[in-house]
């Protein structure tokens, strides 16, 4: 009976280096810190809401269809509230932030496995959501930039990530 403790005494210290977090190298200040109420979307060149759509997809610089989104690499949604019939093509605007908000969602299996002290490989999906607003185009709602990432190693996006999704898209300004 003795064996039993002195497994689990085994097993216990042998998890203890997988609870440590791994460094991560954050670039550069983050979306959600670089913006503010009030700041401006550029948006630069035209995006396309497809047909049945209320979402149009970029990363990596380039604007792409919902099944080519990679969620561990940066990417953003840009989002209207109404779906058509029809494409429809955002022109080159102004949008005003009205608000600036963070969520995370974790993947199934993350509380358990940091409950038992092991080291996880599950991953966080980090969002930062822009809502703006346009006189000229009453119909854009939001902008919604995230990936995921494992727990040890994420953060939301950096405003270097947020720029390598977008591209010449989109810019910022105070």
């Amino acid at each position: 009976m003795r064996i039993l403790p002195l497994m689990l005494s085994i097993v216990v210290i042998s998890a203890l280096p997988g609870c440590q977090q791994a460094a991560f190298q954050q670039e550069g200040p983050l979306l959600y810190e670089a913006v503010r109420k009030g700041d401006n979307v550029l948006l630069n060149k035209p995006l396309t809401i497809p047909v049945q759509r209320a979402r149009t997809y970029l990363q990596g610089g380039h604007e792409i269809g919902a099944q080519q989104v990679d969620r561990f690499e940066p990417n953003c949604e840009f989002e209207v509230r109404t779906l058509r019939e029809t494409r429809v093509e955002i022109a080159p605007d102004a949008f005003i932030v009205n608000r600036v908000r963070n969520y995370e969602e974790g993947s199934e299996g993350f509380f358990s496995s940091f409950q038992l002290g092991v080291r996880s490989s599950a991953t966080i999906k980090y969002q930062t959501t822009l809502k703006m607003s346009s006189e000229r185009q009453p119909d854009v709602l939001q902008l919604v930039c995230s990936w995921e990432e494992t727990a040890s190693r994420g953060h939301y996006l950096s405003v270097e990530q947020f720029k390598n999704a977008v591209g010449a898209y989109i810019s910022l300004q105070r």
